[in-house]
C-alpha cells in the first residue's frame, strides 16, 4: 500500500552511518571572493524546496559526498525559503541525504520528555533528468549555481521508487537574493568580471502557457494514468487497441499491460507479460522489479528470491530489493543472510514502507498461504505513558499514526495525517519514546509496520 503523498511526514529517526559528515562554512558578510579562494575553497548555492518545507522543521541541510574520497559534508539550509551558501573545497560531489530536526509547534511540548526529533532520508536523481554521472562539479575559479534542489515521493504506478530530486534553474532569483544577503562577495565578483557557473544538470522552469494548446492523446501516458488510479482493466483494454509503430512501443505496451495485471491480482499473466519484456531487453530493470513482485504474490518464492537477488545485484542500495530479499530470507529461517539485508535497506531510506507495504504484504500473503508463524511487535517498556483515550471512531477516520519497526525493534520511521488531533499526536511521541521486541517470522526478527487511526494511509496493496 501507497501512502497518499498529500500526507504529512512529521517523524523519521536517523539510521546509524558509516561516517560523520562534516559541517560546510557557509559565506561570511565580509567575505569577498579572494578571501574564499585563498582559503582552498569554492561557493556553491541554490535552495531546497520540497520535503521539510513545514514551520515545524529547524536546522535543514542537504548532505553532500566528494566523490574522490567519499568524504561528507552537511550544507546548512537558511530558514524561510530554503536558500544556502555554503563553502566547499573544489571537486566533484553529489547529493546523499536530506535532514532536518522536528520541533513541534502546534501545542506545548515539554522538550525534557518529548525531545526533537531528527529525522532522515536519502535521495537519488531522477533518472529521466539527470546523467550516468549525475556529479556536481564545485570549480576553482567560479562560485557554482546548484539550482533549486526539489525533493518530495515520487510514485511510479504501482512501484513507489523512493526519493527523488529534481534540479530547477532560478538563477535570478538565487544571484538577486545573493547580491542582497553579501554585497561585498557579489561586488568582488563583478570587480573580477566572474560570473558564477551554472551545475549542467540544470533544467528551466517552464512558465505557463498563455495559450490553450491541444495536445494529440499519447496512449501510453494515459494507460500510465489509469495505473496510477488503480483502474487496471481500462489500462488493458484501452493498450489492447493500441497499435504500436516500432518494437520499443510494443515493449512499452507489454510491459504496462503486465503492470495492469499484477495491479489487479492476474499475476500469472502479469508473469508471462513481464517476463516476454525481460526476454527482449534484459535490461530493463522496471520489468525486473515488477516480475519480482508478481512471482512474490504469486507464491514462487525460489523465483522471487532469484529475480530480487538480481535487481539487488543491479541495484545494491535498492531499499525494495533489499527489503524483500530480507523477508524472503526470514521465510527460508535464514537469520543471518535476512539481517543483513535489512541492514542494507535502512541505511538510507527509513521510511520506505510507510509509501510501498508491497514488500511487507508479500510475506504477509506468503504467512497466510503457508500457515506459517508470525508474531507483530509488542511494546516492552513506555517512557512516556500513552494518552488513556483516544479520539472518537468518528474523528478517528480524519487522522492516523503509522510507524516503521524495523527488525531491531527501533522506530525509524513514523507518520501523522495532518488531520490528526491532540491524542493521536500525543500517541505518536509515546510510540517514538517506546522500547519495542520486534516482530518475528519463523523465529527471524523482521519489520513490521504498526497503523492507528483511520487517516493514517491509502492507496494500492500491490
Amino acid at each position: 500500500m501507497r501512502l497518499s503523498p498529500t500526507v504529512c511526514i512529521l517523524f523519521l529517526l536517523t539510521a546509524a552511518l558509516v561516517a560523520v559528515p562534516a559541517t560546510a562554512d557557509n559565506l561570511k558578510e565580509d567575505a569577498s571572493w579572494t578571501s574564499v579562494t585563498s582559503k582552498g575553497y569554492s561557493l556553491v548555492f541554490g535552495r531546497l524546496a520540497g520535503r521539510f518545507d513545514g514551520a515545524d522543521f529547524r536546522d535543514r541541510n542537504l548532505e553532500f559526498r566528494r566523490l574522490d574520497d567519499g568524504k561528507k559534508f552537511d550544507v546548512s539550509v537558511g530558514e524561510g525559503l530554503g536558500y544556502f551558501e555554503a563553502l566547499l573545497p573544489p571537486g566533484y560531489y553529489e547529493i546523499k541525504a536530506v535532514e532536518a530536526t522536528y520541533s513541534p509547534i502546534g501545542r506545548p511540548i515539554n522538550p525534557q520528555r518529548y525531545r526533537p526529533v531528527r529525522q532522515r532520508y536519502g535521495v537519488s536523481p531522477k533518472p529521466s533528468e539527470m546523467t550516468k554521472q549525475p556529479s556536481i562539479h564545485i570549480p576553482k575559479d567560479r562560485p557554482v549555481y546548484m539550482g533549486t534542489v526539489e525533493v518530495d515521493n515520487d510514485p511510479d504506478g504501482i512501484v513507489y521508487r523512493g526519493h527523488y530530486i529534481g534540479i530547477v534553474n532560478e538563477f535570478d532569483e538565487a544571484f538577486e537574493r545573493l547580491a542582497k544577503q553579501f554585497p561585498k562577495f557579489a561586488n568582488s565578483l563583478m570587480v573580477s568580471e566572474i560570473v558564477p557557473a551554472r551545475h549542467f544538470m540544470l533544467r528551466p522552469r517552464q512558465p505557463d502557457s498563455p495559450l490553450d494548446i491541444v495536445e494529440v492523446e499519447d496512449p501510453i501516458q494515459r494507460t500510465r494514468e489509469y495505473i496510477s488510479e488503480g483502474r487496471y482493466q481500462q489500462a488493458i483494454n484501452w493498450l489492447n487497441t493500441f497499435m504500436p509503430a516500432s518494437d520499443q512501443e510494443r515493449n512499452q505496451a507489454r510491459l504496462l499491460i503486465g503492470e495492469a495485471y499484477l495491479g489487479d491480482g492476474k499475476f500469472p499473466e502479469a508473469i508471462q507479460k513481464l517476463g516476454d519484456v525481460l526476454e527482449a531487453n534484459p535490461e530493463n530493470l522496471r520489468a525486473l522489479r515488477l516480475l519480482a513482485r508478481a512471482h512474490l504474490y504469486h507464491n514462487d518464492l525460489d523465483d522471487a528470491i532469484n529475480l530480487y537477488g538480481a535487481l539487488s545485484e543491479a541495484l545494491p542500495g535498492d531499499a525494495e530489493a533489499n527489503l524483500n530479499m530480507g523477508y524472503l530470507y526470514a521465510l527460508r529461517s535464514e537469520p543471518m543472510r535476512s539481517t543483513e539485508a535489512f541492514n542494507s535497506a535502512f541505511e538510507y531510506d527509513n521510511d520506505y514502507l510507510l509509501h510501498d507495504l508491497g514488500p511487507f504484504a508479500g510475506a504477509m500473503r506468503a504467512v497466510r498461504d503457508q500457515s506459517l508463524e508470525y508474531t507483530p511487535p509488542r511494546v516492552v517498556r513506555h517512557r512516556v505513558r500513552p494518552p488513556r483515550d483516544l479520539e472518537s471512531r468518528r474523528s478517528g477516520r480524519a487522522g492516523g499514526v503509522a510507524l516503521v519497526i524495523d527488525h531491531n525493534g527501533k522506530v525509524v520511521a513514523a507518520q501523522l495525517s495532518p488531520r490528526s488531533g491532540d491524542s493521536l499526536q500525543a500517541m505518536m511521541l509515546a510510540m517514538l519514546r517506546a522500547t519495542f521486541k520486534p516482530a518475528s517470522l519463523n523465529g527471524v526478527s523482521v519489520p513490521s509496520i504498526l497503523l492507528m487511526g483511520g487517516g493514517s494511509g491509502g492507496g494500492s496493496g500491490q
